[in-house]
């Protein structure tokens, strides 16, 4: 069961990423969700340099972006309800095409997989990866279509936690915007390769 919170935190970040989906938007994006009056939420994205997004690999500048905000003292992400890590890749669904199928099917095998641009089928995807002050993931996709159009995707909540070395930095400057949650950040169990 879903939250009135958790359905704000989903929404919002659906409704930045369609408008980020038919824009000629950064490639990564730091976002601070912050409660707006009693009923709505704001997106604000983070401001960081695009040097810093094109010299160090996305984990690297989310893990300083949480040093900064220790030292800042939560200034940045005061009222924040949520975090958010939103960037561009490409999606591989079952059906799309027999070569999706099989690259999924060698996926879960473990197996070695090609790269999702030569896959027939693949879909271009905008996604936010969310931390919420509950220590709750999200992953949020959106899909590119056209410059008029984004297809909404389902969001993964509680049940499933994503990993990878942003994912994992980004779960870290959430303890660092709500210390409470550092135990709760441990590792994850379901894995989401995202970078």
């Amino acid at each position: 069961m879903t939250t009135t919170e958790q359905n704000q935190i989903v929404e919002a970040c659906r409704a930045h990423l369609s408008m980020q989906a038919h824009q000629d938007s950064k490639a990564v994006e730091v976002l601070v969700l912050k409660r707006h009056g009693s009923s709505g939420l704001t997106v604000q994205q983070l401001p960081v340099p695009d040097r810093l997004w094109e010299e160090y690999p996305p984990d690297t500048v989310i893990t300083a972006l949480a040093d900064a905000a220790v030292l800042l003292g939560g200034a940045v992400t005061a009222n924040a309800v949520a975090i958010a890590l939103s960037y561009e890749g490409l999606a591989i669904t079952s059906g799309a095409s027999p070569q999706a199928d099989e690259v999924i099917r060698r996926y879960w095998a473990s197996g070695s997989i090609p790269s999702p641009a030569d896959v027939p089928g693949r879909v271009h995807q905008r996604f936010a990866s969310v931390v919420d002050r509950h220590g709750r993931h999200y992953l949020v996709p959106v899909e590119k279509r056209s410059a008029d159009t984004a297809a909404l995707g389902l969001s993964i909540g509680d049940a499933d936690v994503m990993s990878g070395p942003a994912v994992e930095a980004l779960a870290t400057f959430a303890g660092a915007v709500w210390p409470h949650l550092m135990p709760d950040l441990g590792t994850p169990d379901t894995h989401h390769e995202n970078f």
